[in-house]
């Protein structure tokens, strides 16, 4: 019995270590996420926690009002705003596109070969499976 009380020892340390360890770790990163909330400001684009990306457009106390569409703000507490959104470089080259001068005129976006597209006619655009296709019993190996 005298042979394990050292390794019991050393394995409670470990343990007890770690634990520390975790929570200073924890609250470390719990400080963090207050000073980021306490410094947001307007013109900042912020996710909230459940996910919704926007621009905050007034701070006042702890209710932050974010605006997601043009015309559509939103307010929440200031605890539901999870972290800032970077722009990405699709998002730089997205905004590039849109300062082009091009008379008021917008281009029909191309369509890949895969793409179903619509029938100048007005019929059920193409590559999409018919009713009568949807009705079939699939087989094994077959495909509709």
């Amino acid at each position: 019995m005298d042979g394990q009380s050292p390794i019991l020892l050393i394995v409670l340390g470990v343990a007890i270590v770690g634990l520390f360890w975790m929570n200073s770790r924890a609250k470390k990163q719990q400080q963090q996420k207050l000073s980021f909330r306490d410094s947001l400001v307007p013109g900042q684009e912020v996710q909230t926690i459940g996910g919704l990306v926007g621009t905050v457009t007034h701070v006042e106390g702890d209710l932050i009002t974010i605006a997601t569409t043009p015309g559509t703000e939103l307010r929440f507490v200031r605890a539901a705003i999870a972290k800032l959104v970077e722009p990405t470089e699709a998002d730089e080259e997205f905004e590039d596109d849109d300062t082009d001068d091009t008379d008021g005129e917008t281009a029909a976006p191309e369509q890949s070969e895969g793409t179903p597209s619509a029938t100048a006619s007005g019929d059920r655009p193409t590559g999409f499976l018919s009713d009568d296709d949807l009705k079939k019993p699939y087989r094994d190996g077959e495909k509709p």
